[in-house]
Parts: C-alpha cells; structure tokens; sequence
C-alpha cells in the first residue's frame, strides 16, 4: 500500500511537471507564431505603405498633370473670349454710329415732310 502510495504521489509529480513543460512548450510556440505573424505583418505593411505611396504619387502626377491642362485651356480659352468681346465691342460701337446716323436721317426726312405740309396749307 505504501508502495502504491508513492508510486501515485510520483506518478502525480510526473503529470504536474509534463503539464507544465506541455504549457511552457506551448506558450513558447504561440510566442514564436506571434513574433513570426508580427514580422509578416510589419513586411506586408512596409511593402502596402510603398505600393500606396507609388500610387499616391502616380495619381497627384496624374492629377497635377490635368490641372495643368486645365488651366492652360482655361486661359486659352480666357483669351479668345476677350478677343471676341473685343470684336463684339467694336460692332456695338459701329451699330451706334448707324443708329445715330439713321436718326439724323430720319429727323431731316420728318423735317421734309413737316415742311411739305406746311407747304401743302
């Protein structure tokens, strides 16, 4: 019976200290898969930080770019609408003239036909 006893209370011991290096080995390993997951991740996130950076780059050229465009046919644009409002100014200026003209001529063909009329009477 003692025997059995300290075959039970060895046997016990044994269980205890395989659990605990089972816990150990096991705590080890998730620490290991830890360490490996953050160094693929922190690879994956400087390589996606790079990719995001060239194509940050790649649309801020493309877009200065457009701007460029934009404001070159812009001003382009700018200009021939003065040139045209230029034009347009000139013919207002000369339909004026016409006009004045055509109310001096109307006024002296009024003047006629008052004086026919009086003439008339």
């Amino acid at each position: 019976a003692e025997q059995n006893h300290q075959i039970t209370n060895e046997l016990s011991i044994r269980k205890e200290e395989n659990t605990t290096r089972s816990t150990q080995a096991k705590k080890s390993n998730a620490e290991t898969e830890n360490s490996e997951m953050k160094k693929a991740f922190s690879c994956t996130e400087t390589k996606n930080e790079r990719e995001n950076s060239s194509s940050l780059k790649e649309v801020n050229s493309t877009l200065s770019a457009s701007r460029e465009g934009n404001e070159r046919g812009l001003s382009t644009y700018e200009s021939e609408l003065r040139k045209e409002n230029d034009m347009m100014k000139v013919k207002l200026s000369s339909c004026e003239v016409e006009i004045r003209d055509m109310q001096e001529k109307l006024s002296n063909f009024e003047a006629e036909i008052n004086g026919f009329k009086n003439i008339k009477n």
